[in-house]
């Protein structure tokens, strides 16, 4: 399925925040309609596998269950500390907006010299209320994914189905999702693309390890990076959250809640 990213305020022709129902509801729907199939597909051997893509920008989602459609973007305090060192350079590639500049205020701890000096050049905090945050809403998108892909493997576990989930962070890969930054960022991506971001083929790495790779035989709800297990942001593995996110979810795409 197709991802968007940074795109201006909009929504979907059923109304939803363009980043949450593209890079997310529509995931979510989709396996939902699938999981008989793939539970009667799978079996002890072989395993039906789900594979979500999601983004080293969840380490700085924030999952506003009052406010999933962005609606209302408030100031918060973002701690990077635990960041992969990939985020940060994905973070200096994606050009803040002076909307982003007041959304978030970013504080960095031993994060490397040369990363921090841009991104102060870049930060210019003022105070601010309410409005809406495209970096904010697309890494939202992300977190939601990582959420429910926990959350969906404790329910086959669960249920004793032969299906497992993961989810995958495909790395800084040098594609057109990148259109909608500014014109400073398109021009490095441009000059250095080749050298510094991963080749379609090499960002599909993780993707395809996940969905076939007999090391992952039976194993889910982990997420993949570099074809390594690899520890998400400390949030996604609170359960209430993750099961507040598929009751909502439910109710936003019109399917029942029948988890317990």
């Amino acid at each position: 399925m197709s991802a968007v990213m940074l795109v201006p305020e909009r929504k979907t022709e059923d109304g939803f925040e363009e980043h949450f129902g593209i890079n997310y509801l529509g995931h979510f729907l989709l396996t939902n309609l699938l999981l008989d199939v793939l539970k009667q597909s799978g079996t002890h051997c072989h395993n039906s596998r789900i594979v979500n893509m999601s983004s080293a920008t969840h380490y700085i989602g924030e999952l506003h269950l009052d406010d999933l459609q962005s609606r209302q973007w408030k100031k918060s305090v973002v701690c990077l500390e635990h960041a992969p060192r990939h985020f940060l350079v994905s973070l200096v590639s994606l050009d803040f907006t002076v909307a982003e500049f007041l959304a978030t205020e970013v504080r960095f701890t031993d994060l490397l010299t040369a990363t921090t000096t841009i991104m102060q050049h870049y930060l210019l905090l003022f105070p601010c209320s309410c409005f809406y945050s495209p970096y904010g809403a697309y890494a939202q998108s992300k977190l939601a994914l990582v959420l429910f892909t926990y959350h969906l493997q404790h329910l086959l576990v669960g249920e004793g189905s032969h299906v497992t989930t993961t989810v995958v962070d495909p790395g800084i890969v040098n594609t057109n999702l990148y259109r909608n930054v500014g014109w400073v960022p398109k021009a490095l991506k441009w000059m250095t693309g080749w050298l510094l971001l991963k080749s379609p083929e090499e960002g599909a790495s993780t993707l395809i390890y996940a969905a076939v790779s007999p090391e992952l035989e039976g194993v889910g709800g982990c997420y993949l990076y570099n074809e390594e297990r690899t520890k998400s942001v400390d949030v996604s593995y609170d359960e209430g959250v993750q099961k507040r996110l598929w009751t909502e979810s439910c109710k936003l795409v019109g399917i029942p809640d029948t988890t317990p």
